[in-house]
């Protein structure tokens, strides 16, 4: 695969995920809180979080695509995408605390640019979830896919986003077993 790569001239500082861009002036900071977000700017964070959900979608769909083409339609990220990850970036005055996220399914990876948004925490309920999933279902098949074994949103802590460079592959792997073990059965 790093061959085909290789001949396709693929530019790889171009995957390189952002890094904090604000100064580590400690000497500025609060002495009793500092928190790894303070070297972020919100927009640094924005970018970054673009970055790693586009980044994650192609990288999992290349490695699909290059070793598991056989069984890719019944791969459930796969055979559900390219998608579209909305995300809600949690923040309030002090702290950058979280980000949540759904998807939604998009013609082809160009159209899988990521869209983020500042939000409040949200609050999860039985009803929304419903009516969430009914709509994917219809812009699933819109597309002539299917749900299949998929996770449809999920939250997270951002400083998991930030401050683990290694996040992007165990992501991408984790996805790939998931799926693998989904067609194959339990792998151990």
């Amino acid at each position: 695969m790093l061959i085909e790569l290789t001949k396709k001239q693929t530019k790889f500082h171009q995957y390189l995920l952002p890094t904090e861009d604000l100064d580590r002036d400690f000497s500025k900071m609060n002495k009793e809180k500092h928190w790894v977000w303070n070297f972020w700017s919100k927009e640094r964070v924005v970018e970054r979080l673009s970055k790693f959900f586009e980044s994650e979608q192609i990288a999992y769909r290349t490695l699909v695509e290059n070793c598991f083409s056989d069984v890719s339609e019944h791969m459930s990220f796969y055979s559900m995408g390219p998608v579209r990850f909305h995300i809600g970036l949690e923040t309030d005055e002090k702290t950058l605390g979280g980000i949540n996220y759904i998807w939604e399914p998009v013609e082809s990876i160009t159209d899988a640019k990521p869209l983020i948004e500042n939000k409040e925490k949200e609050h999860w309920d039985y009803e929304s979830f419903v009516a969430e999933e009914a709509k994917l279902d219809k812009a699933l098949r819109r597309l002539n896919r299917k749900l299949i074994n998929g996770t449809l949103r999920s939250s997270s802590v951002l400083m998991d986003y930030i401050i683990d460079d290694q996040k992007l592959r165990k992501d991408v792997y984790k996805q790939v077993l998931r799926d693998l073990e989904y067609v194959l059965g339990k792998l151990n």
